[in-house]
């Protein structure tokens, strides 16, 4: 029995060298995220603690705000002052938090006992006994794997969180783009529109149109009227949307947008590639795969140790007897595994590895299918917005020209003339919301693999209008020759 303690001791020595050296500061996890995230999308994020890095990322925030935004622009201040992506960024001290608590033995337990007999000798009955969970000692490591499994899980899931938000702000960003992009080309018109109205008021007025011709003209005025409206209301609900995305507030600078929408690039996406890269960069599939090893982990320990519920206490007892003389020795305390031996314990936890296991499956499946369905949507909208480019958008502003010298002629009815102008602003407009769908899809498409997507330079370059080099100004509508 003698050689027993110094061999828990050396047994010991080990568990508690990993107990001492856990840290419950999260900055290397944190480090971890930050350094996957810089790789997935090229910015940065930082978690507000009271630190000079703090005041560095607030004056960022500024200078970003401070001049018209992109949307990598928006990502970054997002990333940098997004209230909700902090308390994310919390996931990982709560994890970290577990790990070091994984490592950490249970206090050692200390009882006493004063007993009085009341024959002789009367001194007092006194007994003392120190135990401790000797049965940790062998699980703690594998406790703190298990732990550490968990902590890389959560990076990957915070990593997976800020991901997601980039792609909600690139969504927000472009809507709003395409909304300020369409206002403007709606007021034009409207201000042509109502030029027009003005013409045909004088017009009639000296008996050269009749009611009916003043009566469109003035309605194709309250249409655009009511065009322009619509427009600001859309645009002051996706403007409210990205600035809760951005962590707005009315003590940042206003933030303007980039006038127009990137160009779209001509080559499209290989699908097989996307595939590929989404199934080995997607942060939540890490996590799930990192999951389902901490899970077999614990399964392992709940194994192992299924017939110890409760432990196995090994102390030392010291008795002193009333005639004083005095006993001790070691002292052992284990929970009889008659009634619960684990099983339930186990069953528990094998039932949770299968589930684990299943959603990581449907998740590979869910990877390939988003990637396929977002590729095609993405391919879908650069071909129609190319179709509303190239084709349809100058055909109806050629049919308007058209219309309005037949019209001069007295070869077409005011009708004619003013469903031509209707089609050639639905066609913009058209045009413009299939740009715009064309990169909310794209950042859906970059959420489904992992990850942001490169832009050719010659995409980047090519920034000409497309609604603006097709038709320089709307044609004005002269209701009379």
């Amino acid at each position: 029995m003698a050689m027993i303690f110094p061999r828990l001791l050396a047994l010991s020595l080990p568990a508690l060298a990993l107990a001492g050296c856990a840290s419950v500061d999260p900055s290397a996890s944190f480090g971890n995220a930050q350094g996957t995230i810089r790789d997935r999308t090229g910015h940065r994020v930082e978690w507000s603690r009271g630190t000079q890095e703090d005041r560095q990322a607030e004056q960022a925030v500024r200078d970003l705000l401070s001049r018209p935004l992109t949307a990598d622009a928006a990502v970054q201040v997002a990333l940098l002052g997004n209230p909700s992506l902090q308390a994310t960024f919390e996931e990982i001290g709560i994890s970290q938090a577990d790990f070091v608590q994984a490592g950490l033995l249970t206090n050692p337990s200390f009882s006493a006992i004063v007993r009085f007999p009341n024959v002789s000798p009367l001194g007092a009955d006194q007994e003392f006994s120190v135990t401790g969970d000797f049965l940790q000692l062998f699980i703690l490591p594998l406790r703190k794997k298990m732990a550490a499994l968990q902590l890389e899980a959560t990076e990957l899931e915070v990593g997976n969180e800020v991901l997601s938000l980039a792609a909600e702000v690139k969504e927000a960003f472009y809507a709003v783009q395409a909304d300020e992009q369409l206002q403007t080309r709606l007021e034009l018109v409207n201000d042509i529109d109502k030029t027009a109205a003005e013409l045909a008021e004088k017009q009639h007025e000296a008996g050269n149109i009749n009611d009916l011709d003043l009566v469109n003209q003035k309605s194709v005025y309250t249409e655009s009227q009511a065009d322009v409206t619509q427009t600001r209301i859309d645009l002051v609900r996706d403007r409210e949307k990205l600035n809760r995305l951005l962590g707005w507030t009315e003590e940042l600078p206003r933030w303007t947008v980039s006038p127009q929408l990137p160009a779209i690039p001509a080559d499209p996406l290989s699908a097989a590639d996307l595939e590929k890269r989404a199934l080995v960069q997607r942060l939540d599939v890490a996590a799930a795969r990192k999951r389902i090893e901490a899970l077999q982990k614990s399964l392992g320990i709940t194994e192992g140790t299924r017939l110890f519920p409760g432990g196995i206490d090994i102390g030392v007892d010291t008795e002193k007897n009333p005639d004083r003389s005095r006993v001790t020795g070691p002292s052992i305390d284990v929970e009889l595994p008659i009634f619960d031996q684990g099983q339930a314990r186990v069953a528990t936890l094998q039932a949770q590895l299968r589930q684990a296991q299943d959603r990581l499956a449907a998740l590979a499946i869910d990877v390939r299918s988003e990637i396929r369905e977002n590729r095609e949507i993405l391919e879908g909208r650069r071909q129609l917005a190319d179709t509303y480019r190239q084709t349809l958008l100058p055909q109806r502003v050629s049919i308007l020209k058209l219309s309005q010298e037949q019209y001069n002629f007295m070869l077409k009815g005011s009708y004619d003339l003013l469903l031509a102008k209707q089609q050639e602003i639905g066609a913009e407009r058209a045009y413009i919301q299939t740009w715009r769908d064309y990169w909310t899809a794209r950042a859906e498409l970059e959420k489904a693999v992992g990850g942001f997507l490169p832009v050719p330079a010659a995409a980047e370059a090519k920034q000409t209008d497309p609604v603006a080099a097709a038709s320089a100004a709307p044609a004005p509508m002269n209701m009379k020759p």
